[in-house]
């Protein structure tokens, strides 16, 4: 795959050999055809952006109100392309089962559009308080091909996790990872 900075070096090279052509200095137009198709080849040899799996288990606790908050995360990522967010995710099960054997964690992975997701950000409300005075948190992690995009995703997760929490509130970003 053709990076867009390789894509921009391909075109100035193009564009200092073309109008030596126009002109009739450049040699002939077989010299030209293998100039250009080797400036191509350079152009899909040089490395793009990886993305790989990426995935979080969130361990709940009830606090003394009886409500459940976050209380620890498990986040598993990485840069290998061959692998998906579904791998991900058991590897961030599996984080999680070492230190609660008998909890089923909120889990949330990128499965197999993990070659499409650049980056991850997790977020962490700054509501401490629940609705009873209790202490309280939450986490959500975002998926996407920026940083804005994960953000976005991110934000828009913690709402659905939390139906208190307004952008008012606030956030803060706890991690965040290229994969």
């Amino acid at each position: 795959m053709i990076g867009s900075q390789s894509v921009r070096w391909i075109i100035q090279q193009i564009m200092v050999v073309f109008p030596f052509t126009m002109m009739g200095i450049g040699g002939s137009m077989k010299k030209i055809l293998v100039s250009l198709g080797a400036l191509i080849a350079c152009g899909l040899a040089a490395p793009a952006a990886q993305a790989g799996p990426g995935a979080i288990c969130i361990e709940r606790e009830k606090n003394k109100a009886g409500n459940y908050y976050d209380s620890e995360y498990f986040a598993r990522y990485g840069k290998t392309r061959s692998v998906d967010g579904f791998a991900a995710l058991r590897a961030a099960k599996a984080d999680h089962r070492k230190n609660y054997k008998n909890s089923r964690p909120y889990c949330r992975h990128n499965g197999k559009d993990a070659i499409k997701h650049t980056h991850m950000i997790l977020i962490q409300s700054k509501r401490d308080k629940d609705q009873d005075g209790a202490h309280m948190n939450y986490w959500a992690v975002g998926f996407g091909t920026s940083r804005a995009a994960a953000l976005r995703n991110a934000v828009e997760e913690l709402k659905d996790r939390d139906p208190h929490w307004r952008s008012s509130i606030g956030y803060k970003i706890t991690e965040e990872n290229d994969l």
